[in-house]
């Protein structure tokens, strides 16, 4: 096969050949092409920078709830219903007298190693009512602490539903409430 100036040409070659440059003259378009990549290059640099301020603060965020959870000693948690994953925060660990790296408990652990005796059956039917009629709750239970000391413990929980109506989620709080009702029951009665 010929070109149309009669010269052979290679059947595998693919490539045409470069066009010529001179000095200060770029012919190949190659100018464009980096000040292209200059621009993207200054645009990956503003969107990493957004990421490092949104992480910083999402961080912030996180610390200031972190810290409202511990002056209102209150805790949360959370149980993803479809895979079974659950969380506690910092401070719920904390109330229970728990170490916050251990995996979070599942209920009936919860209930067998924290929940008083006397009020298991509270906890479990205030949670399993709340599945099954997909509604809220609220609760006020005691727990043993590894250390053996006795807190009062005032719960709340939310329940999530996809648009079909199948729970996902049920999610809450669980406020150490010992001081107060302590000082409820020391106050004398206006009778």
């Amino acid at each position: 096969m010929k070109d149309e100036n009669g010269n052979e040409l290679d059947a595998l070659a693919r490539d045409p050949p470069a066009p010529e440059t001179t000095a200060g003259n770029d012919l190949t378009g190659r100018r464009p092409v980096e000040e292209d990549l200059r621009g993207y290059e200054r645009v990956v640099e503003e969107i990493d920078a957004l990421f490092v301020k949104d992480l910083r603060g999402r961080h912030q965020l996180m610390s200031q709830l972190a810290e409202a959870q511990r002056l209102a000693n209150i805790g949360s948690w959370n149980w993803d219903m479809e895979s079974d994953d659950r969380t506690w925060s910092d401070e719920l660990y904390r109330i229970f007298g728990l170490a916050p790296d251990r995996p979070a408990p599942d209920l009936d652990t919860t209930l067998l190693e924290c929940v008083h005796p006397d009020d298991r059956e509270i906890v479990k039917s205030s949670i399993q009512r709340s599945i099954t009629n997909k509604e809220s709750c609220s609760f006020s239970f005691r727990i043993i602490r590894p250390d053996g000391a006795e807190r009062i413990i005032h719960a709340r929980a939310n329940v999530v539903t996809d648009s079909s109506g199948n729970l996902i989620r049920i999610f809450g709080t669980a406020q150490d409430v010992t001081e107060r009702e302590q000082a409820e029951k020391a106050r004398p009665s206006r009778t």
